[in-house]
């Protein structure tokens, strides 16, 4: 009873080590154990009273007197144990008290937090706010309306060269749209890679973007585009010059990778391109710049490849549907339309075989011009395939179509002639439309005699007519002018093929000063003001035709002696022969140039 007894309920209810005992006058502080609680004394008193030689009653009569005189004399304070402990608490700071020398770094970039760390950043934050350096919620709303601002100014820069430099997407909603979904996609995706943090941030799949716009649009444009998207990704990975750098690069390897792709095996080429210019980013930054150790390497250069795999299998699901929903026709759907076993190119090679035979140079014509300036080749070659279809309506009345037959324009007059010439346009445009053709194509086919006048039948209309009043308008194709590089080309193409035919004698230089003169009596006539070409491309355009028409019209070795030709024949070469081999020969060869070279610029 001198040292404390307690109560069984009291010692039961202390869940502490400790307790403060007070005493009249001190205090002290025990362990728990060291109070005496009523069961405790109760049990060692039984153990101490078993003896022999007492009676079992006098062993219960004494245990029975003393559990009537032992009483607790230690009282448990239950509530001034509870009002301590809220004063303590009270006192006890929401953060813990510990320093953070100057540049120390408390995390590094990649490194999973400990609980230690996460009290420190909070420590971080608090102080923070203590000193007014930042003010919680104010200073977030502030923060999110500077980076809005950020986001509509790089959006607005983005508006401003589509409207200075492809006026084209600016004012044609679907392309607009298409370009507006292609950034929203990898935007929304990188926010939920940078979002979390079980997900590395090389994963940021800024490629998608670039690549269906460069499959579907442009190739330049989609540069910018990917540009600005890794503007974007880096703010919203905290303006971090990595992720922009990364981003930047794997988007322009993208663009860049699939400007030409012809084939369907090609579609995986960027997986090679895009993990190769995120990989030189990984290494120059990791090892070069921030001095990692080559051991570290392996796992962003790993989650690289995967970045390039996983945007290439988004973009290639995405391309049919996207031309689908913005009417807009990528290489591969042109691709498909060269197929020459197509429905409407048989019928054209059955039923107009002149026109047929034209067209297919006319593809390779625009084919070789449009490399030649950086134009989309596969994209001219289909359009001149296509671009003559409405001679199928009335194929007679063209005369690579006649083959020696009798020209029916002899029984029609000028105007009734060049009507049914001009009509061909109309009607290539219904037939394409019938066929399913893409919008791109019929474009080509609206376009490839611009608004030019049918000069031939205009002329033999003043002649039989001298005294009516002619207006020029009547004898001109409907148009409009080209309005594409593709659908210029075509035009000249088609100029210079058909007059190339013309020439007697169609030698290098002749055929040369054609091309020239077409080229610029199209340019005076203003067919080619809306086409965006340049002189230098003209010049180039020319050349490549140069090369081709040589090809087709090249001259064969005759071979006076060779059995089974007719004797006339036989005896014609024999004196051009002879004729090519002396002086006079050479001279007469000379002039038949000069001729040539005169009327060059009359071969339309």
């Amino acid at each position: 009873m001198r040292d404390g007894v307690i109560s069984t309920e009291a010692y039961h209810r202390i869940d502490s080590e400790q307790v403060r005992l007070r005493r009249t006058g001190d205090e002290e502080i025990i362990s728990r154990t060291e109070l005496s609680p009523v069961f405790e004394v109760m049990e060692r008193t039984m153990n101490l009273v078993v003896d022999p030689e007492y009676p079992e009653v006098s062993k219960n009569l004494f245990i029975t007197l003393l559990q009537r005189f032992i009483r607790p004399n230690v009282i448990y304070n239950w509530a001034e144990t509870e009002r301590l402990r809220r004063l303590a608490a009270e006192s006890v700071s929401s953060t813990r008290d510990e320093r953070v020398l100057q540049q120390e770094r408390i995390i590094s970039r990649g490194e999973r937090i400990t609980t230690e760390q996460m009290l420190k950043l909070d420590n971080l934050r608090a102080e923070l706010e203590k000193r007014n350096l930042i003010s919680g919620q104010s200073v977030m709303a502030k923060k999110d309306s500077g980076i809005a601002l950020i986001y509509i100014m790089l959006l607005v820069l983005l508006g401003i060269y589509t409207y200075l430099h492809r006026p084209e997407f600016y004012w044609r909603y679907s392309k607009l749209l298409l370009v507006a979904v292609s950034m929203a996609i990898p935007i929304v995706l990188s926010g939920i890679v940078l979002g979390n943090q079980d997900i590395p941030n090389y994963l940021v799949p800024v490629a998608v973007a670039g690549m269906l716009i460069s499959y579907l649009l442009d190739d330049r444009y989609a540069l910018v585009t990917a540009a600005i998207l890794a503007m974007i990704t880096g703010i919203q990975a905290g303006f971090s010059y990595y992720i922009v750098l990364y981003s930047l690069a794997c988007g322009a390897a993208g663009a860049l990778t699939v400007r030409r792709v012809a084939s369907r095996r090609q579609q995986y080429m960027p997986i090679i391109y895009i993990f190769l210019a995120a990989v030189v980013v990984v290494f120059s930054v990791e090892f070069g710049y921030r001095g990692e150790e080559l051991s570290v390497l392996p796992k962003p250069v790993g989650w690289s490849l995967v970045n390039a795999t996983f945007c290439t299998f988004i973009t290639i699901p995405l391309l049919p549907l996207f031309e689908y929903l913005f009417g807009i026709t990528s290489n591969f759907t042109l691709l498909e339309l060269s197929d020459l076993n197509r429905p409407i190119l048989k019928r054209l090679a059955i039923e107009a075989p002149g026109t047929y035979h034209h067209s297919i140079i006319i593809g390779t014509l625009a084919e070789a011009a449009a490399s030649g300036i950086g134009a989309n080749p596969i994209y001219a070659r289909v359009g001149g395939y296509y671009h003559d279809i409405g001679k199928l309506k009335k194929p007679q009345y063209f005369i690579e179509n006649q083959q020696g037959k009798n020209n029916p324009h002899n029984r029609l007059s000028p105007k009734m002639s060049s009507l049914i010439i001009a009509n061909h346009v109309k009607e290539g445009v219904e037939l394409a439309r019938k066929a399913r053709l893409p919008e791109c194509i019929i474009d080509i086919i609206r376009q490839h005699h611009g608004n030019q006048s049918i000069s031939f039948f205009f002329s033999k209309e003043k002649e039989q007519n001298p005294e009516t009043t002619l207006e020029e308008g009547d004898f001109c194709y409907p148009g409009p002018r080209p309005m594409c590089k593709e659908a210029a080309i075509i035009m000249l193409a088609d100029a210079a093929e058909s007059a190339s035919r013309t020439l007697s004698e169609p030698t290098v230089s002749r055929i040369r000063n054609l091309i020239k003169g077409l080229t610029e009596a199209k340019m005076r006539d203003g067919q080619l003001d809306q086409a965006d070409l340049t002189l230098r491309d003209l010049s180039r355009i020319c050349e490549e035709f140069l090369t081709i028409l040589i090809g087709v019209h090249h001259h064969r070795i005759d071979y006076p002696g060779a059995p089974g030709l007719p004797k006339d024949v036989r005896e014609k070469a024999a004196k051009l022969k002879a004729a090519s081999s002396g002086q006079n020969g050479k001279d007469e060869a000379g002039k038949a140039v000069s001729a040539a070279e005169g009327d060059g610029g009359h071969g339309s």
